[in-house]
């Protein structure tokens, strides 16, 4: 059963869509603002009023609103937080659909973060490593007792996803090319 997301037609007596993506969420946004409890033309005209206030006077307005942030740190902080909290899948969909949609500009910016910064990653690492270091010997003793285990669970991942290494493989190779002094087959790179 796949869900096609037209809930006003929807073939399925009880909703087989748990969860919703961050298309959903907007639509359900829009839905509210303009269908559910629309704008009176008073409203409107506040907001258009607003509006051309914040931008003559933006530099203003910014300043007042990081003078009132300095000074309620505590009371922004537990807003921010009580509405991470509350808006928790909203904002994981969010993150999910910029991730899907920038995923090369995310990773490009990740790995320029930790060429420009080697030895806070390091730093970073190392620390992680001596916080969690039994976790991180269970997980070893575990693949080193389980390793015919561990090997039937790898050769099952590549034989179920072997389309999907294979693009990878084929997405790096061609990043790898792209990049001065790339791979090519007479570099010995390939």
């Amino acid at each position: 059963m796949i869900c096609d997301k037209d809930c006003l037609h929807c073939k399925y007596p009880d909703c087989i869509n748990d969860a919703l993506d961050c298309a959903d969420y907007q639509e359900l946004d829009w839905l509210e603002k303009e269908i559910i409890r629309p704008k009176t033309a008073a409203q409107r005209k506040v907001a258009a009023q607003q509006k051309a206030y914040y931008e003559a006077n933006r530099e203003k307005v910014a300043a007042r609103k990081k003078a009132y942030r300095e000074a309620n740190r505590e009371k922004v902080a537990a807003y921010q937080k009580a509405y991470r909290e509350a808006n928790r899948d909203k904002k994981a969909a969010q993150q999910k659909a910029y991730y899907e949609a920038n995923r090369e500009k995310v990773a490009a910016q990740q790995k320029a973060y930790r060429e420009a910064n080697r030895e806070k990653v390091a730093a970073y690492q190392k620390a992680y490593r001596e916080a969690n270091r039994d976790k991180i010997n269970q997980r070893k003793a575990y693949r080193e007792a389980n390793r015919e285990k561990v090997a039937a669970y790898q050769k099952a991942y590549r034989e179920a996803n072997r389309d999907k290494i294979n693009q990878r493989k084929r997405e790096r190779y061609r990043q790898k090319k792209a990049a001065p002094g790339g791979a090519t087959p007479e570099s010995g790179k390939a």
